[in-house]
């Protein structure tokens, strides 16, 4: 018995549908298993199943944690500092929210401010800007290997030991409470161009280096993202810091 067109092409939409179907049912699978990927402050729409997009990281009103800005002219230099970010925030030493900081720095990376002298520049606030993390690409990290894999990576992006020492102290502790951490470096228009600083006279190289964290469950799979070291040549400004997607 022949098949006229139409009934062909019923039958053949039916079969791509069931098809899409199934692939649904998995993926949705998927995700309920690793389920707590998807929780916290991660906010991923219907069309960021894996069989349509790439997994996102969107957020809102997260807490920049501890950003350290340290600077490295080439000679005793007066620098003025502001920061441009919506949202609450603590500033450490004083800040005018007029004028900004104004600093002397030394070669050696020694800060001065008034009379008192300092290692780096303290900022931290809950921002009111929208932050989106490709959360497909980082590093997973189980608890025993944060050290190794701070000081290496670290190394990689080519801060100093002081540098790494004051970063590990800082987020090491907070990454071991984790059985596994996916950790993802933001990239400059994720992080750089939302939450810009005005530096003055504008340095020769400045780095930022934030590191976005969140507890996941071993399934968790990510792309290795590839780590460029920074240019410190001349004039240097560097700033770390980073966010913990479960802190609320």
């Amino acid at each position: 018995m022949k098949l006229n067109t139409k009934k062909v092409i019923f039958i053949i939409l039916g079969v791509i549908f069931a098809i899409l179907l199934v692939l649904i049912v998995i993926d949705s699978i998927a995700i309920y298993e690793n389920r707590d990927n998807y929780s916290g402050n991660i906010k991923c729409s219907l069309q960021n199943i894996p069989i349509l997009r790439r997994i996102c990281g969107d957020t809102s009103d997260i807490i920049v944690k501890k950003p350290a800005l340290y600077f490295y002219p080439v000679q005793t230099e007066e620098i003025n500092v502001k920061l441009n970010f919506e949202g609450n925030i603590f500033k450490y030493p004083a800040y005018d929210n007029d004028l900004g900081w104004n600093i002397v720095a030394k070669p050696t990376g020694e800060l001065n401010v008034g009379d008192r002298s300092y290692d780096y520049l303290f900022w931290e606030g809950k921002t009111e800007a929208s932050l989106n993390f490709d959360l497909t690409k980082g590093f997973i990290v189980k608890k025993e290997n944060v050290v190794n894999f701070l000081e290496e990576n670290l190394s990689k992006f080519g801060l100093n030991d002081k540098e790494k020492s004051e970063f590990i102290i800082y987020w090491a502790p907070i990454m071991q409470g984790n059985e596994n951490t996916l950790v993802h470096f933001a990239t400059k228009g994720e992080y750089d161009d939302i939450l810009p600083i005005e530096i003055s006279p504008k340095p020769d190289n400045f780095n930022r280096l934030f590191m976005v964290i969140k507890s996941v469950s071993s399934k968790y799979r990510v792309t290795e993202q590839s780590i460029t070291k920074f240019d410190r040549s001349g004039y240097n400004v560097l700033e770390w810091g980073g966010a913990n997607l479960d802190e609320k």
